[in-house]
């Protein structure tokens, strides 16, 4: 991705965060920047310069009110994409999506679902602080994550690169015959995470990588974020430094780059636009 149309998604993503953080304030929702977005607001006070997405974070409570209540109060054209919004979404995160614009992943030709460029909101859930419950969740979401992110198409995991594409591409007929519907399987795990009582850990998604003290993540405090203000969790640099180590230290050159991209980014043409291009190619061919 070239720094002209970086920068213009940048652009695009700060737009859409801006609404969000608006809706957030007026339905009084905490949310945070978490991950890169988090490092960046502490940084670089806005992007990190080589970064393609924005990510924040809500507890389990606020992340469920957001979906129930945002989409009315989110311009038309920002579509908060989940399972219960899109029925070819099945991860277990959001999406606040542009639909006016797009942005194609590797694979989007089977991708039936809104492809606008987007940024991502992560629910956050309580940790078991018994070891072998921790064990035990930490199998059981691997094993869905597992199958909500097998592709129900042998061709799609096999034209990717990488032994673990491989081996998914092989397993695609056993998990369509157990589940068909990849919902089901995010469901269970939504319903799995929902049962855990309030405890002093908190985690993100990584579930069986990293967990955090919760006070960390108790309150917030606003920082700058390019041309506008954003909140922090008031144990950011706690945060950071269990999760980046010494944060402020500027990774090899060689690591400086979009993590995303890889297909097509254009912030004037709908996703659609190009959805239909390739269904009027295969009709002709």
């Amino acid at each position: 991705m070239n720094a002209d149309i970086l920068k213009k998604l940048q652009l695009k993503e700060l737009q859409i965060l801006k609404e969000v953080i608006k809706v957030c304030n007026e339905l009084g929702i905490q949310y945070f920047a978490a991950y890169g977005t988090a490092l960046g607001a502490v940084r670089h006070k806005g992007f990190i310069p080589w970064d393609d997405d924005i990510d924040l974070g809500m507890k389990r409570e606020d992340f469920d009110r957001f979906i129930r209540e945002a989409p009315a109060l989110l311009p038309p054209h920002l579509f908060v994409q989940y399972r219960d919004t899109d029925p070819d979404y099945n991860i277990l995160h959001a999406k606040v999506r542009d639909t006016s614009t797009a942005f194609l992943e590797p694979g989007w030709e089977h991708n039936r679902g809104n492809q606008g460029i987007f940024i991502d909101i992560f629910p956050w859930d309580y940790h078991p602080k018994n070891a072998i419950r921790s064990l035990i969740f930490g199998l059981r979401k691997r094993y869905y994550q597992n199958i909500i992110s097998t592709k129900k198409s042998v061709s799609y995991h096999w034209k990717q690169s990488g032994i673990k594409n491989k081996l998914r591409a092989l397993l695609v007929p056993l998990v369509n015959l157990f589940y068909s519907d990849r919902q089901k399987a995010a469901r269970k795990m939504d319903n799995m995470l929902r049962s855990l009582k309030p405890s002093s850990i908190i985690c993100d998604q990584e579930f069986r990588k990293l967990h955090y003290p919760a006070e960390w993540f108790e309150g917030t405090i606003s920082v700058p974020f390019e041309d506008i203000s954003i909140n922090i969790p008031t144990g950011c640099h706690e945060y950071l430094s269990k999760r980046y180590g010494d944060y402020m230290k500027y990774p090899p050159i060689e690591d400086q780059a979009p993590r995303h991209f890889g297909g097509i980014v254009d912030t004037e043409k709908s996703y659609t636009y190009y959805v239909s291009a390739k269904n009027e190619q295969q009709h002709d061919s």
